[in-house]
């Protein structure tokens, strides 16, 4: 049942990024990811089941998607953080996964019973072949987690001058889904298979809660809730006395805020000038 809620609102999430007014190129990749997702929380919960036997032109999909999940963490956090890498085109990422589809298609060109009959025998006759794709599965994972923690580090240094609450959530949000991803691959190294896609659906109801509630991904709430309107009341001007009176006094984040809304607004309707007489 747990995994019946992660395919449902995988596909919910996904349907409200592909129907999100304004959605960038990085909304259309994770809404791409949550598919993948929702397709690999539904091949488990068919082999899981039994209920394999009734749609069996989906068995052997699940075999390559672990090589998918790290190149869309990566082109995600590339995307929302404006980091593209030209000379490495982004299609490059997915090859791994394209070729391990391709040297599948001995399996996926076999009558539905006897795909039936090789699940039912442990792969018999393909052993060597998922023993293959399964052998990059775990550096694809470490590689992509790396590579997306360069990402954000390099983000961080350069939003740090930046006065942006909305790149600073981003930054946390993609933090939390770098983390995420790292403490699945740590059960797909040292765990099992239910812990795993335990922690997949886990990872799906953060990624609506968060998402959703506190940063606005599949919506347009937090570009919103951050701008920053013209001051209504009158800017009192900064004297060279207090200047000196408050200058060991802390500002918070909501000062500073105000503080710049008001010199933007200065500059806006006043246009001062040191040539101004």
């Amino acid at each position: 049942m747990f995994h019946i809620t992660g395919i449902i609102l995988s596909i919910f999430l996904a349907s409200l990024l592909f129907t999100k007014k304004g959605k960038s190129a990085a909304d259309l990749i994770l809404g791409g990811w949550l598919i993948l997702i929702s397709l690999h929380l539904l091949a488990y919960y068919l082999l899981i089941s039994g209920s394999y036997r009734q749609f069996p032109y989906l068995l052997g999909l699940e075999i390559p998607m672990p090589l998918l999940h790290g190149p869309f963490l990566y082109a995600y956090v590339a995307s929302l953080t404006r980091q593209h890498y030209k000379r490495i085109p982004w299609w490059l990422h997915f090859l791994p996964g394209a070729l391990a589809y391709l040297l599948l298609t001995g399996f996926y060109i076999l009558p539905f019973d006897q795909k039936i009959s090789v699940y039912e025998n442990h792969g018999a006759g393909f052993e060597k072949l998922t023993s293959i794709i399964r052998m990059p599965i775990v550096p694809s994972g470490i590689l992509y987690l790396t590579l997306a923690l360069l990402l954000l580090r390099k983000h961080r240094i350069n939003i740090s001058q930046q006065f942006s609450y909305a790149e600073k959530i981003n930054l946390n949000w993609l933090a939390y889904l770098t983390i995420g991803m790292a403490i699945i691959w740590l059960s797909v190294t040292f765990g099992g298979d239910v812990s795993t896609f335990l922690l997949v659906d886990l990872f799906v109801l953060f990624i609506g809660y968060f998402g959703i509630k506190q940063v606005g991904i599949f919506t347009n709430q937090h570009t919103e809730s951050t701008s920053i309107d013209p001051p209504a009341e009158p800017i009192v001007p900064i004297t060279a006395d207090a200047h000196v009176k408050y200058k060991k006094t802390a500002v918070s984040g909501d000062q500073m805020t105000k503080i710049h809304a008001s010199l933007s607004h200065l500059m806006q309707t006043e246009n001062p000038s040191p040539n101004r007489n």
